[in-house]
């Protein structure tokens, strides 16, 4: 539902392409596609064993919201929004507001830039 939050602690796998999520997720099945447009990532397709599929591994832990969702036939569309990391996913354990400011500094900029990355599959991070 619009406004619901999504925490990823685990590794997952997303493409940065749109058609590769759509075949792995079955256009005609039961299914749940993930996009996110600014999802902090790194990309694996040069160590890939089939490079084409343009996976790439959004870094643990990660806060999502979610922007809306959709269903066409038997699948779910659901366009997420990456938070920083400051927000919402550390708990700050000391009181020193100098070193706060310099760590979500550091952890606010995106990993990649570019395409949406997207998931497909049964379960709700393609893995």
């Amino acid at each position: 539902r619009k406004g619901a939050f999504v925490a990823q602690w685990g590794i997952s796998s997303f493409s940065s392409r749109h058609g590769v999520s759509q075949k792995f997720a079955g256009l005609n099945e039961r299914s749940l596609l993930v996009v996110c447009q600014n999802l902090r990532h790194r990309v694996i397709e040069p160590l890939s064993l089939i490079p084409t599929e343009a996976e790439v591994l959004p870094l643990p832990p990660a806060t999502f919201i979610v922007l809306h969702s959709h269903r066409v036939g038997e699948q779910v569309t659901v366009v997420l929004e990456q938070l920083p990391l400051f927000d919402s996913s550390y708990v700050d354990l000391d009181d020193d507001d100098e070193d706060d400011a310099a760590a979500a500094a550091a952890t606010s900029a995106p990993a990649a830039t570019g395409g949406a990355a997207v998931a497909g599959g049964g379960a709700p991070w393609g893995g």
